[in-house]
């Protein structure tokens, strides 16, 4: 009995397994959905937080060019303020099932502090004593991990 050439085995080898994946590739189910959260009239935004009600936090520029925290939910992107008014910038990091909500904001041109933000209030939750904090989790309970 004669063998066919390698090449021809080769070529044959590639040829199926370029038919399994494709035919796998094409019955394969989405499994995800791109949403675009927009800006709060600015040029670009993050997400970084996301709970199990499909609630999203994040920051974006705003229509004055600041950084601000926002909460997307039911398609509404809505900004969370700041800690002061003369040093505009925040970043919302990280937001629990209760919808609270943690991450920092500048209160001077050089400094951040970690702030929580619940029932439509932002509160800054200072420092270990340094000058800066961040907040970076927040679990069921309210209670906020991060560093100082």
């Amino acid at each position: 009995m004669r063998l066919p050439p390698k090449s021809a085995v080769r070529t044959l080898l590639t040829g199926l397994a370029a038919l399994g994946l494709s035919a796998a590739g094409a019955t394969a189910d989405v499994e995800y959905t791109v949403v675009d959260l927009g800006t709060l009239g600015g040029t670009n935004s993050e997400a970084t937080g996301i709970n199990d009600r499909s609630q999203v936090v994040g920051w974006a520029k705003d229509a004055n060019g600041r950084t601000q925290a926002f909460l997307w939910e039911h398609g509404t992107l809505t900004g969370l303020g700041f800690l002061t008014n003369r040093w505009s910038n925040s970043v919302a990091l990280a937001i629990n099932n209760q919808g609270e909500i943690t991450g920092y904001s500048s209160i001077t041109s050089t400094n951040v502090h970690a702030f929580r933000y619940a029932t439509n209030q932002i509160t800054d939750l200072g420092t270990l004593g340094g000058p800066n904090s961040w907040g970076r989790a927040i679990n069921a309970n309210g209670d906020i991990a991060g560093s100082s």
